[in-house]
């Protein structure tokens, strides 16, 4: 591995901030890769380095999904350890290793976020050097600045050229990952697997943006540079390796242009892993070069039978020759393939009267002579990738076989195979598919769209097992399509399935419901759109939510989608089902409402031979971050619970996106019988089978039914806000989330789901959409009022906001108002808790509000010197705590206002707050101090997959009100950046949250995502719960009195005693099947122990008396003594 590190005219302020100019022009590399495995870190890193006379400089930033505000984790980091020297690496870390000369050894440089720093000379951490650190915690991603002076290290400032050994580290701990940038493996001390870093003075930006093999076989690396003042000409190349041997596959020299370029580099076979590297064509010397990424060139093989009548064959596979055949032959062959698309080229000659040829490839047809093209003679140029099929056309059926033409004496016969990169096909990452008996669960095939496969008659060909059905394909949660056609076999079902746009997972029309008031509903894609294609018209259908009075029609490309591309939009038309009547008036973008709402997404351009105006929206690496959109029109009145239909006009130049797969989403039912193992198979064919995929596997897991229990206090709480999936999955999910016993649902009745469940005796929870200081109950007040509005840390006046000082004054012009909404809005609502979800950022980014009036409250309840100059600068540095806890009882009034005008309205009504463990984070980041709201709330909802410590220090900050922590399932229900499903431990971790959180419920983030095996150990975690709730609840916990015979982590066992019982669960989150000896409770004699069975839903009696336990891995073991 090399990096660079560039000479910088002025080096940056080391505040772990990464804003100084230097770091803009440096090249970042990352790759990290696990010391453990060698595989990429799930939590990747990203590192730049520059010079100057002085000291190296290191830039850094980590991401870290714990730190997304969303999913209320930033408790699993660690940040405790304080002291020089002290161990570190206990913490969230960057370890930095340098080697002047090898043969003088290396230096260690590690610091945690705090800037704990840790250093040695080698292994001997007497060596102290002078260098500084800084680090700063952010949203997804906390970041550090290292400089390390050369004089600390006994060196003079290197001259240009100059190569050192390094590496860097990282030791991560909310998913107890140790990575590292040079691929280092078993351990960071490994100076033999350094890497180098080049001193280099100037060098264009570079940025790597795919490096991997495209869906024809070929690797492929795209380059962006940006360039720098008196960046030279440099050399790109992308090095590929089959096997031991590698090869430079291609290369070539950039000059700039001034302008940021992109470099395509190409290999023109597959391989098995691909690297590149740059070369500064002065010097000759390599500055920079990635480690080998795998590009999944293994070799997959079918069966493919044939039979000549009166002609000879040559078949060819990938233009090379694979068999020959005689006249009057049958012959079963195997054809070896490649991933990527796979030409099979039959060359047929006539020698004798009546030729023909049948074919069949064994695994992907259910007939004979299926999707063959023919074309009259024979090019060698027809076997290979490059050959289109736009003039071949469809073998003619003759006699027993296929042909082309009576008269032709020689034709070539064609089809290609492809063969997908090796992966899981399941959404997110997952080889199988759970479903509980007599269910119906979500299956999510990814789909494969390779480059070159005409789409016109795309369709899925997928096969389930005896047991199961395909009952509904949803258009929602997946890529719009329908069952053309089901087939009862002797294993189960066949299905094919109509795709009309494929790609669809980039860009799109997306649909903005909104209510009465225009406030938004959702926001649901009716047309997602991908790939290259030149114009086609594309539809969608979507069914109002039963509140909707509006829909505006939004073309958009999300930010942080991970999509690149263009895409032009035109001819819009939005529809009732029925209806021949357009509600969008303004879809061709010609209508002179476009001249009052000019817009340079609008551009000209030609479909179907004339000039048109359409929407364009385009995606690049460097913009990903950023949302491309266009309104299209007003908004649209329309009917609730009404089937509307969408049109679009689409033409598309490499659209995709590395975050956001295309996939179906197939419900997929148990429907009595015995339910298979499977697998389930699936892949694609279009024009007839001219390109058909080589089927896929997902193996089926089949598990028991659910069983039923919910409890009476207690709630499983998941969230679910909005419909995301159609009519027929809904009522699944429906079922699903009654029979595992879920009791409650936090986020709103607005949506099928939350509606029919409420109905059946589930609570129902309201996240509150007052949330932060906002004026929209007063819309006028910004102009009305404008010296009594937020203003932000910079200064700035924030018009979407109140200043909290003067909402919470006495007598102020803004109460009564904001009163007026709350009472509206609750009034008649029908929910059974309202969420205040108050989190505003204090100090961790300053936000607002910085108003003389807010400065002056401050210095009042602080006491401080009236002569003390106070500004938003100096607030935040000196007073960060004061000023945190000042913002955090600001935050707490106000939910207490709005608790209160709720209570007032309906009393029934419980009023709940949620934010982050207590903590110094959550006070800093969300506003919230638990032990500041404790008096105005019914109940504290807190955090995501929080340790026993974050729980209990969250319970006794609350005090007296019951508490609730949270469970993350998945986070996403589109992208599977977070990887796999986590099904292993679900129950276990459910049970745990709830019994360290004070056996009140479980939050649950969130409903799309859950899958069979969730649904499946939440019943059982229900049912555990609903048969002894009453111990749970009533009883006393009584750890402290239970011994085990061996050592047993206080963490992984919880026992409570009520009269005569004890009921003890036994945790084992670890891998391997834990026994359990010695269990002994102090001060009682049980005459028995009786063991839950969670499959069946009942107490055994256990053997032993309990004196060995087997706990399976990540796992629960409850037992009952009495």
């Amino acid at each position: 591995f090399v990096a660079p590190a560039v000479k910088v005219a002025r080096p940056p302020q080391i505040d772990g901030l990464l804003d100084d100019a230097c770091w803009a022009a440096a090249t970042e590399v990352g790759g990290f890769r696990r010391v453990d495995s060698g595989q990429p870190a799930n939590e990747q890193t990203r590192c730049a380095f520059a010079w100057d006379a002085a000291a190296l400089y290191i830039g850094v930033t980590c991401l870290e999904s714990a730190l997304v505000p969303a999913v209320q984790k930033a408790h699993l980091l660690k940040a405790n350890v304080k002291g020089r020297d002290t161990h570190v690496f206990a913490d969230d870390c960057i370890e930095v290793f340098l080697s002047l000369d090898p043969s003088r050894g290396y230096y260690q440089l590690a610091a945690n976020t705090l800037g704990t720093q840790y250093d040695s000379r080698g292994v001997d951490s007497a060596w102290d050097g002078k260098w500084s650190c800084a680090a700063k915690l952010g949203d997804g991603q906390w970041t550090m600045e290292v400089a390390v002076p050369f004089a600390s290290i006994g060196v003079a400032a290197p001259s240009k050229g100059a190569v050192w050994r390094f590496n860097l580290c990282r030791d991560e701990q909310p998913k107890q990952e140790s990575s590292s940038l040079c691929g280092i493996q078993g351990r960071f001390h490994a100076p033999e697997q350094f890497g180098s870093l080049v001193f280099v003075e100037t060098l264009p930006r570079i940025a790597i943006t795919n490096l991997g093999a495209d869906a024809s076989g070929k690797t492929h690396a795209q380059i962006a540079l940006t360039p720098s003042t008196d960046a030279g000409n440099i050399k790109l190349r992308l090095e590929t390796k089959t096997g031991d041997s590698s090869r430079v596959a291609d290369e070539k020299e950039w000059k700039s242009s001034g302008k940021p370029e992109t470099v395509e580099l190409q290999s023109k076979e597959s391989v098995s892993g691909a690297r590149v590297s740059m070369v500064d064509i002065v010097t000759n010397l390599t500055v920079l070069r990635t480690l080998w990424t795998p590009v999944g060139a293994t070799t997959k093989s079918t069966i493919c039978e044939l039979a000549t009548f009166g002609c000879e064959v040559t078949l060819y596979v990938n233009g090379e020759e694979a068999r020959s055949l005689t006249a009057s032959r049958r012959q079963t062959t195997s054809l070896t393939l490649r991933p990527g698309l796979n030409p099979v080229v039959a060359r047929c000659r006539a020698v004798g009267k009546d030729p023909c040829i049948a074919l069949k490839l064994m695994e992907m047809d259910d007939h004979e002579n299926k999707g063959w093209l023919v074309h009259q003679g024979f090019e060698k140029a027809w076997t290979t990738k490059t050959s289109a099929p736009s003039e071949w056309t469809p073998a003619l059926p003759v006699a027993t076989g296929i042909w082309g033409s009576a008269q032709a004496k020689e034709i070539t016969l064609r089809r290609v195979i492809h063969v997908p990169k090796a992966g899981p096909r399941n959404w997110p990452m997952s080889e199988d598919f759970h479903i509980p008996a007599n269910t119906s669960q979500v299956l999510y095939p990814l789909l494969e769209v390779p480059s070159g496969v005409p789409l016109d008659d795309y369709q899925v060909h997928v096969e389930v097992p005896v047991g199961l059905r395909v009952t509904a394909v949803d258009e929602v949660a997946g890529i719009p399509g329908r069952v053309l056609q089901e087939q009862a076999t002797r294993g189960g079902h066949r299905y094919v399935i109509g795709v009309e746009n494929p790609s669809g997972a980039g860009m799109e029309l997306n649909i903005r419901w909104g209510d009465e008031s225009k406030n938004l509903i959702a926001y649901i894609p009716a047309i997602r759109v991908g790939g290259t294609c030149d114009w086609r018209l594309l539809r969608g259908r979507l069914t109002s939510p039963d509140n909707a009075r509006f829909l505006h029609p939004l073309l958009v490309k999300w930010q942080e989608s991970g999509v690149t591309g263009v895409a032009c939009f035109d001819n819009i038309t939005v529809r009732e089902k029925g209806s021949t009547a357009n509600l969008l008036s303004v879809g061709t973008f010609e209508e002179p409402w476009w001249q009052e709402h000019r817009n340079w997404h609008l551009i000209e351009a030609e479909r179907e031979g004339a000039k048109t105006r359409c929407c364009q929206l385009s995606g690049t690496p460097e913009s990903e971050k950023n949302q491309d959109a266009l309104w299209v029109g007003d908004p649209i009145p329309i009917k609730p619970n009404t089937e509307y239909e969408f049109e679009a006009w689409v033409k598309c130049d490499k659209v995709s996106s590395d975050k956001v797969k295309p996939r179906l989403a197939l419900l997929v039912s148990h429907e009595g019988g015995e339910l298979a193992s499977g697998p389930i198979r699936f892949g694609f064919q279009s024009r007839g089978g001219y390109a058909t995929e080589l089927p896929a596997s997902i193996a089926i897991k089949p598990l028991p039914p659910l069983l039923k229990k919910r409890p009476k206090q207690s709630r499983i709480t998941p969230c679910y806000y909005s419909d995301t999936f159609g009519n027929e999955v809904s009522r699944a999910l429906i079922r699903n989330v009654l029979d595992s016993g879920i009791g409650g649902i936090y986020g709103g009745l607005h949506n099928r789901v939350c509606k029919a469940v409420q109905r059946e005796g589930v609570h129902i929870a309201w996240s509150f959409p007052y949330n932060s200081w906002q004026v929209f109950p007063a819309p006028d007040w910004p102009k009305a009022h404008p010296d009594k509005i937020a203003v932000s840390y910079d200064g700035k006046p924030d018009t979407g906001r109140i200043c909290p000082t003067y909402a919470l004054s006495s007598g102020n012009e803004f109460e009564p108002l904001l009163r007026a909404w709350v009472r509206a809005s609750v009034k008649g609502c029908g929910y059974d808790e309202i969420d205040c979800d108050y989190e505003v950022p204090v100090v961790d980014p300053p936000t607002f509000c910085f108003c003389p009036r807010c400065l002056e409250a401050f210095r009042q309840e602080e006491k401080l010197s009236e002569e003390e100059t106070l500004t938003p600068q100096i607030v935040v540095k000196k007073y960060r705590e004061q000023w945190t806890a000042f913002r955090c009882r600001q935050n707490a009034a106000m939910i207490g206002l709005l608790a209160r005008w709720i209570r007032e309205i309906d009393p029934k009504i419980k009023v709940t707050s949620y934010s982050g463990y207590q903590s110094k984070y959550t006070r800093a980041h969300y506003g919230v101090d638990w032990s500041s709201l404790a008096p105005h709330i019914d109940m504290g909802i807190a955090g995501y997959n929080g340790s026993r410590q974050a729980l209990q220090e969250t319970v006794k900050a609350l005090g007296n009100v019951p508490f609730v922590g949270g469970e993350m399932y998945y986070l996403s229900n589109s992208s599977d950046a977070t990887g796999p499903l986590p099904r292993e431990g679900w129950k276990l971790r459910l049970l745990r949250a709830y019994v360290d959180g004070g056996c009140n419920g479980v939050l649950i983030w969130w409903l799309p995502p859950m899958d069979g095996a969730a649904f499946f150990q939440t019943s059982q975690a229900t049912a555990i719960i609903t048969d002894f709730e009453d111990v749970l609840r009533e009883g006393k916990r009584v750890d402290e009195r239970v011994q085990f015979g061996s050592q047993m982590p206080p963490e992984d066992f919880a026992a409570f005693e009520a009269g005569h019982r004890i009921l003890i669960l036994l945790f084992n989150p670890t891998t391997k099947t834990r026994s359990i000896e010695g269990l002994r409770v102090q001060g009682a004699t049980t005459t028995r122990w009786r063991r839950y069975n969670d499959v069946a839903g009942k107490l055994i009696t256990s053997p032993a008396e309990g004196r060995r336990i087997e706990c399976a891995a990540q796992d629960v073991a409850v037992l009952l003594g009495e």
